[in-house]
């Protein structure tokens, strides 16, 4: 380990000047391993998406008033928006109507579903992934949709509608997925204030 900073304050002029490269560069050491645990974990996080594996889903936002409908996994703790991967060749779009039909049984239809936009944040259930989603906003609800009778299907275990504004703190029975949480509940802010109020659905 290099000296601490205070030690390096008390190296002699002579020093200083036969060997000014090594004053900078033992700056620059002593520096990083001031740094706390903290912000070493920060680094982590924020690591380039070429450090991390991607993956790469397209996810729905489906409301009903206030609330917004979000599924969990089989055997994980993370509620998140309904979607998944992409099949080869297949278009965002296409992937999402596919996804909603094979996880809820509710087919929705592309003229109604406005793309928010495109996310990253850290994987819910895959460590040291991101996951890149392409966002789509349903319009309304679906024609002849029944809250009380959506049925998961495929490796989708449970469905709950949450509040964006009074989301549950992430505990270890249950968290939101960080794509949902940090990036498109805030998303849906900005377009509701930019629009005025928050987007009137018929229930």
């Amino acid at each position: 380990m290099s000296e601490s900073h205070a030690d390096h304050e008390t190296c002699t002029d002579h020093e200083a000047r036969t060997d000014p490269e090594s004053h900078t560069d033992h700056a620059s050491r002593t520096d990083h391993e001031s740094r706390t645990d903290d912000e070493a974990r920060t680094d982590h996080e924020a690591r380039p998406r070429a450090d991390r594996r991607a993956i790469r889903v397209s996810a729905l936002v489906l409301r009903r008033g206030a609330a917004i409908l979000m599924v969990r996994k089989r055997g994980t703790t993370a509620y998140m928006l309904p979607g998944g991967k992409p099949e080869p060749g297949e278009a965002p779009i296409d992937t999402i109507i596919r996804e909603v039909e094979e996880e809820l049984g509710l087919p929705v239809a592309a003229e109604d579903l406005k793309e928010l936009g495109t996310f990253e944040a850290p994987a819910a259930n895959e460590s040291d992934h991101v996951v890149i989603g392409d966002v789509f906003v349903h319009r309304g609800m679906p024609a002849g949709f029944d809250f009380d009778g959506i049925r998961v299907k495929a490796e989708i275990d449970s469905l709950a509608w949450f509040v964006p504004e009074a989301l549950p703190d992430d505990t270890a029975a249950l968290t939101i997925a960080p794509l949902t949480r940090a990036q498109v509940i805030p998303a849906l802010a900005r377009v509701e204030q930019a629009t005025e109020g928050p987007q009137k659905t018929v229930t």
